[in-house]
């Protein structure tokens, strides 16, 4: 999540500055509020039909200290998500998927985006601190997978790593042809290769 108060009052007592939103509207405490609101579960929420997760009409969204709610609006999504009436509608939230929106709030103390973790079923609901870094439509593999199942492929990939390399290094003491030598260092860099997308 990331806040910002957009209309900084000024301490000059000459000065009288003045604040439009969208050179129309005045203003005088506007805030900025931006969240990636992401599942980062393992389990696929659905969100229409019989077997919805959800336990009221979609996901409503609820603004904590607003006095007037401006604009609120999805400015990217990788799960199809749609806002009506302040509320997120999709069919599918696969484990990875996320919704960033953007809104623009009237308060005189910091707003807050708010989801009821009652609203979903079985659901905790953690806040973090919004850095634009976390979105990455280019992910590793890994990141599209389930938690448990990166857990153990990091344990069979260093076990058998592990047994493969031992095995290399022995053959590599061990006397040989410069080839057989070089093979042995081949297998042993092409082990590093599954590092790119492991971390």
């Amino acid at each position: 999540m990331s806040v910002q108060l957009l209309t900084e009052s000024t301490s000059t007592d000459d000065l009288r500055v003045q604040y439009f939103y969208k050179d129309t509207i005045p203003v005088q405490n506007l805030w900025q509020i931006q969240y990636v609101i992401r599942n980062i579960g393992d389990a696929t929420l659905i969100g229409t039909g019989e077997n919805k997760q959800l336990l009221s009409e979609n996901l409503p969204l609820t603004i904590k200290n607003q006095e007037h709610i401006y604009s609120i609006a999805i400015t990217q999504s990788n799960n199809e998500a749609s806002l009506l009436n302040n509320r997120i509608c999709f069919k599918q939230w696969r484990s990875g998927e996320f919704v960033e929106l953007i809104a623009f709030v009237e308060s005189k103390e910091q707003p807050q985006l708010i989801i009821s973790d009652r609203d979903i079923k079985d659901s905790e609901i953690i806040y973090q601190k919004y850095t634009p870094e976390t979105i990455n439509e280019n992910a590793k593999i890994v990141d599209y997978l389930p938690r448990w199942l990166v857990q153990t492929i990091k344990i069979l990939y260093f076990i058998f790593g592990g047994i493969i390399a031992l095995g290399s290094i022995i053959a590599i003491c061990q006397k040989g042809t410069w080839i057989s030598k070089l093979s042995v260092i081949f297998v042993l860099l092409s082990l590093l290769i599954p590092l790119l997308w492991i971390f």
